[in-house]
């Protein structure tokens, strides 16, 4: 659920970036704005759960640098700070 809310709205902008004049001008506009909707409803479930469960997590997204013992990650953190942004 967590990746599906950082990645959703991206990837409604990738196709309707790419893809935009063979989609049509409606179709993108619908695809947009359904996948940030389903992107805040899932994300009002993760607040709801950190809320009421004390819920967090952190999920690994891919290493970005690693050189030797330093290793620097792209990840989503999920804690009460985060949940509220």
């Amino acid at each position: 659920m967590e990746y599906a809310i950082v990645f959703l709205p991206l990837i409604g902008s990738f196709v309707s970036g790419f893809f935009g004049k063979r989609l049509g001008g409606k179709f993108c506009q619908i695809l947009t704005s359904s996948l940030v909707l389903i992107s805040a409803i899932l994300s009002f479930f993760i607040f709801y759960d950190v809320l009421t469960q004390g819920y967090s997590s952190n999920k690994l997204i891919f290493n970005w640098i690693s050189s030797g013992s330093f290793h620097v990650n792209w990840s989503i953190n999920i804690d009460p700070l985060t949940s509220v942004m």
